[in-house]
């Protein structure tokens, strides 16, 4: 019988210097299984105000005991464009991860629900 699972996983990271917080929240689908995470992601920069919003849409699967990306929307609305944020796909794991600029420290809120369908 089939199964369907819902994750939810939050997360919080600062980031400094231009440094890539890889995997603020992460995920190991089971075996033979599709995924689809919905991400939404807050970031704010303390000492200036500027603030950004991410949506993330990342589709992803788990078959035969090796995960593949499928593909990934992102909506940005930044203060400042040299911000990012994105999903992957390492060692089997989903990831979120954010990145930040030179020169600033930055505060980062990451929500994501994952639906899980597994026959």
């Amino acid at each position: 019988m089939a199964q369907k699972l819902i994750e939810r996983l939050t997360g919080t990271v600062q980031t400094t210097d231009a440094t890539l917080a890889a995997g603020v929240v992460t995920y190991t689908p089971p075996d033979n299984s599709a995924a689809i995470a919905h991400t939404l992601i807050t970031a704010r920069r303390p000492s200036n105000g500027d603030s950004a919003g991410y949506r993330i849409i990342t589709t992803f699967k788990k078959h035969s005991g090796t995960a593949a990306f499928i593909a990934e929307t992102v909506v940005a609305q930044e203060n400042d464009v040299n911000w990012g944020a994105g999903t992957s796909i390492t060692s089997g794991t989903f990831a979120v991860n954010c990145l930040g600029i030179a020169g600033a420290t930055i505060e980062w809120l990451v929500e994501t629900e994952i639906l899980v369908y597994q026959p």
